[in-house]
C-alpha cells in the first residue's frame, strides 16, 4: 500500500462521480503539488467538518495507518470520506469506503482564501518593500519596465517570468503594487528552489487586500462600480501585450537599440518589421499608430504595441484605425489619465496635503520629545566621558609602571630566548645530522640487499652454465661417438658397394658368354628350332641385370670436386635394400640359368625320331656365384 494511506493502492476511493470535488478540496491544501499535506493543516482542515475530537482522531488514526505524520491525496481523500461517513451516521471504518460517497459538508470551504493566512512572511515583506522601494515607484505601483530587470536577474526562463507577472498582477492593470511586488517575489524565489510555478495562484498567496469579502457581504468590485468616483474614475483596462510577450520583445527590442538611448528608429527595427512579410503599407500605418507624438522613435512598450499588432497582422487581425484604451500603453495611460483627472486631484491632494500637515505636527511634537531625551543622554554621556577620563588617567599610571617593570624583565627574557634559540639551533643539527645518517644508512642497506641479489643471480646463472656446458660436452661427446660409429658403416657401405660392383661385372660377363652360346646354338639348329631359342633368349633377357642396375648408369661416388652431392646429407639411399626386394631386381632375385633348357626332353627329338644329333654331351652352363647376404645398413648421420 501507499506510505500515509489506508488501503490506497486500490485507488477506488479516488474516483467516481464526486472525484473533481474531493480534488478540489484537495487543491486548497496543496496548491503547489507537492503530494502531501502535513498533520498541522490536515488537522485544522478536518475540525471545520464540526465532528468531535475523538471521531476525528480516529479518522487520522485510520487515514494514516503506517503513521507518517502527513497524508498523501489518496490518504486525505480518505480522510474525507470518513469525514462524509460519520456526519451521516455511519459507522466510520474503512471497510465501508466506497466511489459513492459524496464530499462531507465542510463550513467555509469556500472562502478559505478571506480567513487563510497570508503565506508571505513579515520578514520576507520587509525585504520585498525594501526593493520595490528602490524601483521608484509611481502612485505606489511599478511598470513592467521597472520590475523587468529584478525579475530577469533570477536567471530563471522567460516562459516562467511571464507566467510569475501573470498571477502577480492580480488586478490586472498592468502594474504591481507593494503587495503584489511581494507576490512575484515570492514565486521567484520559489521557483529557485526548484519548486513548480503554480497555474493559478493558490489563496494563501492572494494579498489580503485583494481577496473576496467574506459570505454576506457586498463585493468591493460592486460597490467600487455604484460609487460616484468609479464614474470618474474607471478601473483601466489589461493592456493587450501580456507580461510573457513584452519581456519577448523587450530583448528584440535590446538587440535593435544599438546606440543604447532607450529608444529605436524606423531604420534600426526595418529588418525586424520587414521579417514578418507584412506589407510595408500596414507596417507604416501600425508605426503610426504606436509613434503617438511622430517624434520618429518608439519606446519600449511602443515596439511591444507594434510587434504585437504585427503579430496580429499575421494571424489575419487587420490593425485599427486609432488605438482601443487596451492598446494604449500603461505609461501613456498614466500621462493621459493625469490631465483628465486635474480636478478631482486636487481635492484628493488637499486632502492628502492636510493629513501630512497633521502627521508634520505630530512628527515635530515627537521630534521635540526625542530632542529632550537626546539632550538628556547627551549630559549622560559627558558626565561618562569624564569618569571614563579618570578611569583612563589611572590606566595610563598603571601602564606606565607595568612598561617599567616590563622593561626590567626583559633582559633576562632576552637572554632566555637566546639560549633557547641556540638550543633550538643545535637540536636542528642533530635531528639533520640524524636524518642524514638514516638515510646513509638506508641507501647501503639497499646497496646491500642488491649486491647480495645480484651475487645470487649470478650463482644462479653461473650453475645454470656449467650445467649447460656439461649437457654440450655430454652431446658432443655422443655426436663424436656416432660420427665414428656413420665413419666405419659408410666405409664398410662403400666397401659392399664395390663387392656389388664385382658381382654385377663377373654376372654380365656370364650373361655375355651365355648369349654367345645361344646364338652359337641357334646357329646349330637351323631354322625350324628358332622358336624355342628365342624362348630361352627371351627368358634368358628377363633377367638381364643391365637394365634394373642402379649402379649401371653412373657410380655416385664418381663425382668429386664442387659438384659433389653427398647422399647421405638430404635422404638415407639404403633406407630401401636393393639386394633385398624382389622388384626392384628381377635378375638377381633368382638363378637365371637354374630352369635348363636343355635338361628336359630333346626339342629335336620329334622331328627325327632317330637319337640324337649331337653325340657329345652339351658344355654345361656355369652357374652364378652363390649370393653374398648385403651387409647391415648403417643408421643416417644425425643433422
Amino acid at each position: 500500500s501507499v506510505k500515509g494511506t489506508p488501503l490506497a493502492a486500490d485507488r477506488k476511493m479516488a474516483s467516481g462521480d464526486f472525484l473533481a470535488a474531493y480534488e478540489g478540496l484537495y487543491r486548497q491544501l496543496d496548491p503547489w503539488g507537492h503530494g502531501k499535506i502535513d498533520a498541522g493543516e490536515a488537522a485544522a482542515f478536518l475540525k471545520r467538518s464540526g465532528l468531535r475530537e475523538s471521531v476525528l482522531h480516529k479518522i487520522w488514526n485510520l487515514a494514516d495507518q503506517e503513521g507518517a505524520g502527513y497524508l498523501d491525496k489518496n490518504g486525505f481523500i480518505a480522510a474525507l470520506q470518513l469525514v462524509s461517513l460519520a456526519q451521516r451516521g455511519q459507522d466510520v471504518s474503512v471497510e465501508n469506503l466506497s466511489s459513492s460517497i459524496p464530499p462531507p459538508t465542510m463550513p467555509e470551504n469556500l472562502s478559505v482564501s478571506t480567513k487563510a493566512a497570508w503565506a508571505i512572511k513579515t520578514e520576507e515583506k520587509l525585504k520585498f518593500d525594501t526593493i520595490f522601494d528602490t524601483l521608484d515607484p509611481v502612485n505606489g505601483l511599478l511598470t513592467g519596465d521597472k520590475v523587468r530587470p529584478v525579475l530577469l536577474n533570477s536567471k530563471l526562463p522567460v516562459e516562467v517570468l511571464g507566467t510569475v507577472w501573470d498571477l502577480s498582477d492580480v488586478d490586472k492593470d498592468g502594474c504591481l503594487d507593494k503587495e503584489e511586488f511581494a507576490v512575484a517575489m515570492h514565486l521567484v524565489y520559489r521557483a529557485l528552489d526548484k519548486q513548480p510555478v503554480p497555474t493559478t495562484l493558490p489563496p494563501e498567496l492572494i494579498p489580503p487586500s485583494k481577496r473576496g469579502p467574506s459570505p454576506g457581504a457586498v463585493p468591493a468590485s460592486a460597490a467600487s462600480l455604484t460609487s460616484p468616483a468609479h464614474s470618474l474614475h474607471a478601473q483601466p483596462a489589461p493592456w493587450v501585450v501580456t507580461p510573457g510577450d513584452k519581456m519577448k520583445y523587450d530583448n528584440i527590442f535590446r538587440q535593435a537599440d544599438t546606440d543604447k538611448d532607450g529608444f529605436v528608429s524606423g531604420g534600426e527595427v526595418k529588418d525586424v518589421f520587414m521579417q514578418s512579410g507584412v506589407p510595408q503599407a500596414v507596417l507604416a500605418h501600425i508605426w503610426t499608430l504606436c509613434d503617438e507624438k511622430q517624434a520618429g522613435l518608439l519606446n519600449a512598450e511602443q515596439f511591444a504595441l507594434a510587434m504585437w499588432l504585427i503579430q496580429q497582422q499575421v494571424k489575419g487581425m487587420d490593425p485599427p484605425q486609432q488605438l482601443t484604451p487596451e492598446m494604449i500603453p500603461p505609461s501613456s495611460r498614466q500621462a493621459k489619465s493625469a490631465v483628465a483627472g486635474d480636478d478631482t486631484t486636487i481635492a484628493k491632494e488637499m486632502d492628502v496635503i492636510s493629513r501630512e500637515i497633521q502627521d508634520l505636527t505630530r512628527e515635530q511634537e515627537s521630534l521635540q520629545a526625542e530632542i529632550t531625551d537626546k539632550q538628556q543622554q547627551i549630559l549622560d554621556i559627558n558626565n561618562l566621558i569624564m569618569n571614563l577620563e579618570v578611569e583612563v588617567n589611572q590606566s595610563q599610571s598603571t601602564l606606565q609602571q607595568l612598561e617599567k617593570q616590563k622593561a626590567d624583565t626583559l633582559l633576562p627574557v632576552q637572554k632566555l630566548d637566546k639560549q633557547e634559540a641556540e638550543v633550538e639551533r643545535l637540536l636542528e643539527e642533530v635531528k639533520k645530522q640524524c636524518q642524514e645518517e638514516t638515510q646513509l644508512v638506508s641507501r647501503l642497506r639497499s646497496q646491500l640487499t642488491s649486491q647480495e641479489m645480484s651475487v645470487h643471480n649470478q650463482e644462479q646463472e653461473l650453475n645454470k652454465a656449467r650445467v649447460e656446458l656439461n649437457n654440450l660436452r655430454s652431446e658432443e661427446s655422443n655426436l663424436e661417438q656416432k660420427v665414428e660409429t656413420g665413419k666405419i658403416r659408410l666405409e664398410a657401405t662403400i666397401t659392399a658397394i664395390r663387392a656389388a660392383h664385382t658381382e654385377i661385372a663377373q654376372v654380365r660377363d656370364q650373361l655375355s658368354r651365355l648369349q654367345d652360346t645361344q646364338r652359337n646354338l641357334s646357329t646349330q639348329v637351323g631354322p625350324g628350332g628358332v622358336g624355342d631359342i628365342g624362348l630361352m633368349s627371351a627368358t634368358t633377357s628377363a633377367w638381364d641385370t643391365g637394365a634394373n642396375d642402379p649402379f649401371g648408369s653412373k657410380d655416385p661416388f664418381a663425382a668429386t670436386g664442387s659438384d659433389y652431392n653427398d647422399p647421405f646429407k638430404a635422404e638415407d639411399p639404403f633406407k630401401t635394400d636393393v639386394f633385398q626386394s624382389t622388384t626392384a631386381d628381377t635378375g638377381f632375385s633368382a638363378d637365371p640359368v637354374a630352369d635348363d633348357p636343355f635338361s628336359g626332353k630333346d626339342p629335336f627329338s620329334a622331328d627325327t625320331g632317330d637319337s640324337k644329333p649331337f653325340e657329345a654331351e652339351p658344355e654345361p652352363v656355369p652357374s652364378l656365384p652363390p649370393k653374398k647376404n648385403p651387409p647391415p645398413r648403417p643408421a643416417p648421420p644425425r643433422p
